[in-house]
């Protein structure tokens, strides 16, 4: 069995007497995009500092590559590409111009064929030469990225990427992270407080919650569509209280009001139960599902 792209095994971080990371336990398959998912200050931001050697653990351990962080940064940290926060670039400077004095901050030579074949892999051909003062703030997120490829890691670690993007720009940053998984051979760890974007892009994630873990393992086994809520609504007002006793509603019966009815059901019994809410003569005027974990997660997203 292969091991581990990235372990870390009981990482805890004290500021003064506030724990902001609790004894957290993870880790990350090569080949995984995996999501690092809590609400906004659950203790992402610090535990990626840790990883990136950024900050120091209060105790705990980290490995990459089945080696030991501590002993061997320098060899570590020349296989990962990295963004934490946003992307910092000379605004005055052309993106070429800006991967260049980048690479050539690196150890290895990075020539200019490897630049333009970077920024047309972040979709930034054409735009090459324009000042970054001139990007938008998702062109700029983008540039970033190839900034962290310029070493051709192994690992890349993210920090929240899609923040403050509009729609266009998060789903070009996801098909990025896709293409850079499945076409580059890429492992990503990406840190974010937005479970449905996670689903979208990532195959396995872990849910921290004031600096906790919660919840690890694989997108479809943790979003199983085996047990969801799903609320029906209906049309007219208190037709559902006749159904409460029937056997095809009781089973799975959670909760009901005047309008809605809040069943636990598969995803496959969804159609099955509407087509018999309908055929009694309701008229069902909305259906909405959620699977377990996201109530879980959205409940952490409200106390927080």
């Amino acid at each position: 069995m292969q091991a581990p792209f990235i372990e870390v095994k009981d990482l805890t971080k004290y500021y003064g007497n506030f724990r902001a990371v609790d004894n957290l336990t993870f880790h990350v398959n090569q080949g995984d995009i995996y999501g690092f998912l809590g609400p906004n200050g659950a203790g992402k931001s610090t535990t990626l500092r840790m990883l990136l050697t950024l900050i120091r653990p209060s105790s705990g351990s980290i490995r990459f590559f089945n080696s030991w962080l501590s002993g061997n940064r320098r060899m570590i940290l020349g296989r990962i590409g990295s963004i934490v926060e946003r992307p910092d670039f000379y605004n005055y400077l052309s993106a070429r111009m800006n991967l260049e004095y980048f690479g050539n901050l690196n150890e290895r030579s990075i020539s200019r064929r490897k630049i333009y074949e970077l920024l047309d892999l972040v979709g930034l051909n054409g735009r090459e030469e324009d000042k970054v003062r001139e990007y938008s703030h998702g062109m700029k997120q983008r540039l970033g990225i190839a900034q962290a490829l310029l070493h051709d890691p192994e690992i890349i670690i993210l920090d929240e990427p899609t923040t403050g993007l509009d729609p266009e720009g998060i789903i070009n940053i996801r098909n990025l992270l896709k293409n850079l998984r499945d076409e580059k051979a890429k492992t990503i760890l990406i840190s974010s407080h937005i479970l449905s974007e996670i689903e979208l892009v990532a195959n396995s994630m872990v849910i921290i919650n004031k600096g906790k873990l919660v919840a690890e393992g694989r997108i479809s086994d943790l979003l199983s569509t085996d047990e969801m809520v799903v609320t029906f609504r209906c049309s007219p007002a208190s037709a559902f209280k006749s159904f409460l006793d029937n056997p095809e509603i009781k089973q799975h019966l959670i909760s009901y009001s005047d309008t809605e009815m809040v069943l636990k059901l598969s995803m496959r019994e969804i159609p099955r139960i509407n087509s018999f809410l309908v055929e009694k003569g309701l008229e069902i005027t909305g259906i909405d599902s959620k699977r377990k974990l996201e109530d879980y997660f959205l409940k952490l997203v409200r106390d927080n």
